[in-house]
């Protein structure tokens, strides 16, 4: 524990590391109770860059888009009822088979994204042409291969396609290696915005609207605005 935080010091700064020393000790208290740091990134989605070399193609995947829950879905680490309630929202779901076998997925909402990890929804309609990722997930058995760079390369050319420019996402201050991933691809960081969960209770704070918000029931829950000048 204490090398962990040592590490952490070294990499992400006291601020964040005395974050996760408080998530960590509010997360031994019932109803997700914790300290959830994250932060805001934007990504560049480019266009297709014409090349007289054409790309080796992986015939072994196949990509598929989906608007709605298919029972393809079912083979993701994911309750049913949750894969379901994300299409409630404008979202598209990317899933990439390898061998007719499911080996990742990508999430990614328009105007608006609700969180499933703390009370919030992320409000980025102000943002044109912009789509929110989430969930960008690999199987354990692909993460040593080129699958995540060949799935982001086609969601960012599809997407590009359907006229979005940039993708926005969240993440958890504490996951080092995510973050070096993203910003190795181009992504800037934003802003940030922390929420104390206890025993479920929810402050949130943030330089974002609305800034402060303090929740006492699953019924109430801020709406962050982002690209709010």
């Amino acid at each position: 524990m204490l090398n962990k935080i040592k590490t952490n010091i070294r990499l992400s700064g006291w601020w964040v590391t005395l974050a996760y020393i408080l998530h960590r000790l509010l997360s031994k208290l019932p109803k997700r109770s914790g300290c959830y740091l994250y932060f805001i990134y934007e990504q560049p989605l480019k266009p297709p860059v014409p090349t007289k070399v054409q790309r080796p193609v992986n015939n072994r995947l196949s990509y598929n888009w989906y608007q709605e829950f298919d029972q393809a879905q079912q083979q993701l680490p994911r309750p049913v009822e949750v894969l379901k309630e994300r299409f409630s929202q404008q979202t598209q779901c990317l899933l990439v088979h390898q061998d007719n076998e499911v080996a990742g997925c990508a999430w990614f909402a328009q105007q608006q994204y609700l969180e499933d990890e703390v009370r919030c929804i992320f409000d980025f309609s102000q943002l044109p042409e912009s789509v929110w990722d989430y969930d960008i997930y690999v199987f354990p058995k692909y993460r040593l291969s080129r699958l995540f760079m060949r799935m982001w390369k086609h969601a960012e050319e599809t997407l590009y396609g359907q006229g979005f420019t940039r993708s926005l996402s969240r993440i958890t201050a504490y996951n080092i290696q995510s973050i070096k991933s993203h910003e190795r691809l181009g992504a800037k960081k934003l802003s940030w915005i922390c929420f104390i969960n206890i025993l479920g209770g929810q402050l949130m704070f943030s330089p974002m609207a609305p800034y402060l918000h303090l929740s006492l029931s699953k019924q109430s829950q801020p709406r962050v605005i982002i690209g709010e000048k």
